[in-house]
């Protein structure tokens, strides 16, 4: 989907963008550039451990990418980064917690004591590192493509985001316990809240298709409304925080009037954006109903179309075997009376206008088949499928090097007995004619699924090549047209025919020298789960 592909592009942008500004600080740092470490000498820098950090979770995220999922070398270096950027977060966090020292502050670049908003020179902030340690956690996860793994790094960036959001609001509003934290902590500094944001957007946006992004990106209702009203939730209310607390400041009023401005604002302004957002999504109603009634329009036409080419196909071919007979009889007698009459060419070409006539005839009449299907299935009965699969086998005569067989016994099921006779012959015949081994075997099976019954007719046979699985189950469709394979291209057709008349459907699995298998469903409310004993007499 192109929200899906938007969501990768971001995601991608951004890790890069972490990557060179985790890079620019630590030139700063190798250089002795102050505006590179911090934006002001009244703030508190970027410590060299976070920009290593920063490195290394860009490139983590780099290599985490969708389109490159499937090159190991990528995931485990992304991996490798994870793990180190979960390390260094893991040991601050500790220094703090025990007041220990573990040496990896300063173990490339010195800060002097001196350092402002710093607890320890070199040291990150408390909340920093936990930030690393969560992040880094999902990053590991995501290299995972199962459905857990996916929800639970979407999870854990949530608190990280959090986190991160508070830091950062705090220096908007001015509100330094957010981003100072506790006080034997060093202050977190404003480009790691901002690259912190830019991570936690990175994570999410890697994997659009999984965890809980799957709902966001999607192009349902759902996702269309959380996409445009996240954007409305998340600046809205900073923009008028930051009014009130500008107002305050600047004496223009009361906290009291600031906290009544703020809230009648965020009713207007909220109340503004769900009635257009409703406009919108009666417009995507009425659009979505609109497209629903030109297609139920279209099908009735289509059905009626349908019908009226079954009844031409039907008198159409019907009329063409009585011409058709006349040319076989004229030929069958040629064949008797004056076949060794003719020279060599002459007796070649009878044989293959009999041949011919032949085909045309099996032809007519598969199309007679296929165009007189009932859609209303009037002569229902419990038929047995055991019987009713050794009447195929009588019908097809399979050759002596050939083996069909079944798994297991097959249900009782309520249909036309001619329908499913036809669906199983088609799918027999078919196997054994283009069956080419020597020990070739043929087998039928059944199992229970929900609601279905499903059938499958499997061969060991030549296989069939993927692009040709929809092909062959279009009328008139063949793949081999060799004269000495005599297919009209209507069996499959057929067969699908009647399987969706009862509701089911087919498919196929085939490789090229690995055998086919025909799976076809049959809904469980045609079939008898018992197997009663008048019904069996009956047959």
């Amino acid at each position: 989907m192109k929200n899906n592909r938007l969501f990768e592009i971001v995601s991608e942008i951004l890790s890069i963008c972490i990557f060179l500004c985790g890079a620019v600080a630590l030139i700063g740092w190798f250089f002795d550039i102050p505006v590179l470490k911090s934006i002001s000498p009244d703030f508190v820098a970027i410590k060299a451990n976070t920009a290593i950090c920063f490195i290394l979770i860009g490139l983590s995220l780099w290599l985490s990418q969708a389109k490159r999922a499937d090159n190991r070398l990528c995931r485990r270096i992304a991996r490798t980064c994870a793990f180190v950027v979960f390390l260094t977060g893991f040991l601050t966090f500790w220094q703090y917690l025990l007041g220990w020292d573990f040496g990896i502050d300063q173990l490339l670049f010195e800060e002097p004591a001196s350092a402002i908003l710093t607890s320890s020179p070199g040291r990150m902030a408390f909340n920093t590192s936990i930030i690393f340690v969560i992040i880094s956690i999902a990053l590991f996860l995501t290299g995972f493509e199962t459905v857990l793994f996916s929800y639970l790094a979407h999870l854990l960036v949530i608190p990280a985001g959090i986190i991160t959001l508070l830091s950062f609001v705090g220096y908007l509003y001015g509100a330094t316990p957010l981003y100072i934290g506790l006080k034997f902590s060093t202050a977190m500094a404003i480009h790691t809240c901002v690259l912190f944001l830019m991570s936690c957007i990175a994570c999410l946006f890697a994997r659009p298709r999984q965890g809980l992004m799957k709902n966001i990106s999607s192009d349902n209702y759902g996702g269309l409304v959380f996409r445009r009203i996240l954007p409305v939730v998340i600046f809205v209310p900073l923009v008028l925080g930051g009014l009130k607390i500008y107002g305050e400041r600047t004496k223009w009023f009361s906290n009291e009037f600031g906290v009544s401005l703020v809230a009648t604002s965020n009713l207007v302004v909220v109340s503004l954006f769900v009635y257009i957002l409703s406009v919108y999504l009666n417009r995507l109603d009425a659009k979505r109903k609109h497209a629903e009634q030109r297609q139920t329009e279209t099908l009735e036409q289509l059905e009626k179309t349908n019908s009226q080419l079954s009844e031409f196909a039907h008198l159409a071919t019907h009329d063409l075997k009585t011409p058709l007979r006349g040319i076989s009889v004229l030929a069958e007698w040629l064949v008797k009376d004056y076949h060794d009459k003719f020279d060599e060419r002459g007796q070649k070409q009878i044989g293959l206008l009999v041949k011919r006539v032949g085909r045309m005839d099996n032809l007519i009449n598969a199309v007679l088949q296929y165009s007189t299907i009932v859609r209303n299935r009037k002569n229902e009965h419990p038929a047995d499928l055991n019987i009713l699969f050794r009447a195929v086998l009588a019908e097809i005569k399979p050759p002596s090097n050939i083996k069909i067989t079944a798994n297991k016994d097959l249900p009782i099921v309520i249909c036309e007995e001619g329908h499913i006779y036809q669906v199983f012959c088609q799918l027999l015949a078919n196997a054994v004619r283009f069956m080419n081994k020597t020990d070739g075997r043929i087998t039928i099976d059944c199992a229970e699924e929900d609601k279905f019954w499903r059938f499958s007719v499997s061969d060991n046979g030549p296989g069939i090549e993927p692009q040709h699985f929809e092909r062959i189950f279009r009328l008139f469709q063949t793949l081999d047209n060799h004269d000495e394979i005599e297919n009209t291209g209507v069996g499959l057709a057929l067969v699908k025919k009647i399987v969706e008349l009862y509701g089911g459907r087919i498919w196929l699995i085939s490789q090229p020298g690995q055998g086919t298998t025909f799976n076809f469903t049959l809904p469980k409310q045609t079939a008898c789960a018992d197997r009663p004993e008048a019904i069996l007499q009956q047959h």
